[in-house]
């Protein structure tokens, strides 16, 4: 029998990217059902190639417009507030969370809840999600499985047998992500100032959404990934390690306590991470080629110079502070970023507004969803303000 899938945000980068390895191998994966916010004419494209049961659509223009398009197919279109319904069908075997941000994590939730296997796409979901995430998922005996190609990379490095014992906090001595460092590197943060959002999401080994391309630009993603691996392997800020790679091909690495230290490399391509995961961690063809190592000549490896990335800085100072801290940045993170695609700020103002809204809200317990939502729109309200007061700009 074929899994069942679901593919929250299907028109994206890692949902398209899943639909292709899908694809290869029809009688293991059955798309049960897809969604998004309003790309509704690729998410047509989608449901023909794929025949699911059903699709959600969050935008109410783009839900009208694929509910005429689709009315001649047995696609039963759904408002994007039916999608945590559909995601607890009992016959849901698999949730792809790749939802763009925060809006991401009533799904992850619901997924969660249900007791669903989890590929998760969506960081974003463990950073601000994190104690109500991992609680749920230990209630409902639900399994998370990373899609970030530096998670999967550790979880595909950590020896089970030393991953799933008591000791394996004494065995295992340090995770190490791996950087690009994104289009700029190395120049200053502060050398940017004029970069525009074409340059920003042009990224030279990935091929990534906009809001993540410039989380890889100012790296962001990378205090977020120290985070993320914090809440899914169980260990504190202190044994996640960045390390410069500009290169992509190491993913990330183990070192254990014996001297000894285990590597991932792939090419620089989400379906290595996406088959894996579909797979329950099994390994099948995934369309991506071995590395070629007589190609590749030479790897080269820097140390992080939180200098060059202050974002950085001030989000791992976040991580290590706490849970809230976490909600806290990344929500004005969110609302910078979209400033800056929409051309309201300059590159360089990300900086001032996730460092003056840090500062600016304090921290308060967050546990339930609830809490977690209500206090993330709180702080994109007051980051938004301040690119208003602050940075001179007109926010509608």
């Amino acid at each position: 029998m074929p899994r069942n899938v679901v593919i929250a945000g299907s028109t994206g980068s890692i949902g398209s990217q899943a639909l292709d390895v899908v694809r290869l191998y029809p009688d293991r994966y059955r798309v049960l059902a897809l969604s998004a916010n309003e790309k509704w004419p690729l998410l047509y494209e989608q449901c023909c190639a794929f025949n699911p049961d059903y699709v959600c659509v969050a935008n109410d223009d783009a839900f009208k417009a694929l509910s005429l398009a689709l009315s001649d197919r047995d696609v039963c279109v759904l408002s994007g507030r039916d999608f945590p319904r559909i995601i607890s069908l009992p016959e849901v075997d698999v949730v792809l969370a790749a939802i763009t941000g925060t809006a991401g994590l009533v799904a992850t939730y619901a997924a969660l809840e249900s007791g669903k296997e989890v590929l998760l796409a969506n960081k974003e979901s463990l950073v601000a999600g994190g104690p109500v995430i991992m609680d749920v998922a230990r209630s409902s005996g639900a399994n998370i499985i990373p899609i970030d190609s530096e998670h999967s990379a550790l979880l595909q490095c950590l020896l089970p047998r030393d991953y799933s014992c008591e000791t394996s906090a004494n065995l295992v001595k340090r995770l190490v992500l791996t950087a690009s460092g994104g289009p700029f590197w190395p120049l200053p943060f502060s050398q940017l100032d004029n970069v525009t959002p074409e340059q920003v999401c042009t990224h030279p080994r990935w091929s990534m959404g906009r809001k993540i391309s410039v989380d890889s630009a100012t790296m962001v993603n990378k205090g977020l990934e120290v985070a993320e691996a914090c809440w899914l392997f169980g260990v504190s800020p202190s044994k996640v390690g960045i390390v410069v790679h500009p290169e992509s091909i190491v993913h990330g690495l183990v070192d254990y306590i014996d001297g000894v230290t285990l590597a991932h490399m792939s090419y620089p391509d989400m379906r290595t991470a996406l088959s894996y995961a579909l797979s329950s961690s099994n390994r099948h063809i995934s369309g991506v080629s071995n590395i070629d190592l007589i190609k590749l000549g030479s790897l080269s490896f820097h140390a992080l110079d939180t200098n060059i990335a202050p974002c950085l800085k001030i989000v791992l100072d976040a991580v290590t502070a706490g849970h809230s801290d976490c909600i806290i940045v990344n929500a004005a993170n969110e609302a910078a970023v979209q400033l800056f695609l929409s051309g309201q700020i300059r590159f360089t103002d990300i900086l001032t507004i996730i460092s003056e809204t840090y500062s600016g809200v304090p921290a308060r317990p967050c546990s339930t969803l609830d809490d977690i939502l209500c206090f993330d729109q709180e702080v994109k309200a007051y980051a938004s303000t301040v690119a208003k007061d602050r940075l001179s700009i007109c926010v509608g």
